[in-house]
């Protein structure tokens, strides 16, 4: 068989938001904030990174909702807890709340602000009605390339497709996913199952699958839940 050579052009430095304008846009005018009608006001902000706004207005109250770009990760003020599987953190100043929710799926910082809903509870409400903690929310279909039997059980946010320059093989996939203890356990069954390299699984059709890190057991180490790594798979 041949050696495989596998090059990964990952990189953890800062991203843009990985939804757009019309999706943020989208979503911010489905919400049904009590007390509130429509946004009054949407916005995107052009920089290095964009950002998004949108403005909930009635006479004396106000409910901001924000998108910001991670930038490669979040400073928190205090130690954040969890939302769901999200790291957050919820603040109180004078008359405003303020709850941060850390989303690296989509490279994201949402934020959600008022000086109505005060509660930590009830800016939570508001930022569930986003769909964006859902962690499936950027989730891609798998590759109709890649037999269903040798996917591990992970989220996928990115998908890039190149032939392959190895002997034997003629496409290679990179599949940006979170990890996940479903994923960490998947790719233990299939190491079981299949044809355990250390490096990289071969698969009963010649299919194989390694990671950025090189050694598959780096995968219980390298990654906290939720955050990006590419694996790759070699399709003969």
């Amino acid at each position: 068989m041949a050696v495989l050579a596998m090059g990964f052009g990952f990189s953890a430095f800062a991203q843009p938001i990985a939804i757009s304008f019309s999706d943020f846009t989208e979503i911010v005018g489905s919400m049904q904030i009590q007390g509130f009608s429509s946004p009054f006001e949407i916005t995107e902000e052009e920089d290095e990174f964009n950002r998004y706004a949108a403005t909930f207005l009635n006479t004396k109250d106000f409910v901001y909702v924000k998108l910001d770009p991670r930038k490669g990760g979040v400073v928190w003020q205090d130690a954040p807890y969890k939302l769901g599987k999200w790291d957050a953190e919820y603040a109180f100043l004078r008359t405003q709340a303020t709850l941060a929710i850390d989303l690296p799926a989509i490279e994201a910082v949402l934020r959600i602000s008022s000086n109505k809903f005060t509660d930590q509870a009830d800016l939570e409400a508001i930022a569930w009605q986003t769909g964006l903690l859902d962690r499936n929310f950027a989730a891609l279909r798998w590759p109709d390339e890649i037999p269903e039997a040798f996917r591990p059980e992970c989220v996928i946010v990115d998908v890039e497709r190149v032939e392959s320059s190895t002997e034997g093989y003629t496409t290679e996939y990179f599949l940006t996913v979170l990890m996940s203890k479903e994923l960490k356990q998947s790719v233990k069954r299939l190491r079981s199952q299949y044809e355990d390299n250390g490096h990289y699984i071969v698969f009963s059709d010649k299919t194989a699958l390694t990671s950025q890190f090189g050694h598959l057991d780096d995968l219980d180490t390298c990654c906290r839940d939720d955050e990006k790594l590419v694996i790759s798979f070699q399709i003969p």
